[in-house]
C-alpha cells in the first residue's frame, strides 16, 4: 500500500516554498531509496520539480494539470500513476463511474479526498467505493473504520 505525501508551502502564493518542500523531500526520499510513495500537491510547479529529482516515485498531478484532465481529457505529466480528486469542487462533482472509469482506461488509480469536498459520512463512503475508487483519504478515519465490512 502506498503512502501518499503532499508538498505543501508556506502559502499558496509563495510557489517558491512548494518547490523548496519538494526538493528535500525529493532528497530523502532519494537518499532512503524509497519508491513506495505517491506524491502530490496542489502546487503542478512543485511536482514537475520533485518527479525530475526523483523520476522513480509515482506522482498524482497538481490542481491546473488534474482541472484539465478532468475539463478537457488532456493527459496529465508522464508518470502519473493516480489521480487524486475531491468528490465535488467548486460545486461540480469530480467523482462518478464515468470518470474513474475513464482514469482507470487511462492507467490512473483513483484516490477520493473529502475535506471538505462532500459528507464525512458512511453514506458518501460506501458511494466512492462503490464507483471503484482505488483510495479514500477521509478527513474522519475513525468514523471509516466503523462501517460494517468496509474497514
Amino acid at each position: 500500500m502506498p503512502i501518499n505525501i503532499e508538498i505543501k508551502g508556506t502559502a499558496d502564493e509563495d510557489a517558491a516554498s512548494f518547490i523548496r518542500t519538494g526538493r528535500l523531500l525529493a532528497a530523502m526520499l532519494n537518499d532512503a531509496g524509497r519508491t513506495d510513495v505517491i506524491v502530490t500537491s496542489f502546487n503542478d510547479a512543485a511536482i514537475a520539480d520533485f518527479h525530475a529529482r526523483a523520476p522513480q516515485i509515482g506522482p498524482a498531478p497538481g490542481r491546473d494539470a488534474l482541472a484539465a484532465y478532468f475539463l478537457t481529457g488532456l493527459r496529465p505529466p508522464a508518470g502519473t500513476v493516480a489521480l487524486q480528486v475531491p468528490v465535488t469542487f467548486g460545486g461540480i462533482r469530480v467523482m462518478s463511474k464515468e470518470f474513474v472509469a475513464k482514469a482507470h482506461a487511462d492507467g490512473y488509480a483513483v484516490h477520493v479526498w473529502f475535506s471538505g469536498s462532500a459528507p464525512d459520512n458512511a453514506t458518501t463512503y460506501n458511494a466512492m467505493i462503490d464507483m471503484c475508487a482505488d483510495g479514500l483519504m477521509p478527513a474522519r478515519p475513525r468514523l471509516f473504520e466503523k462501517i460494517p465490512g468496509r474497514a
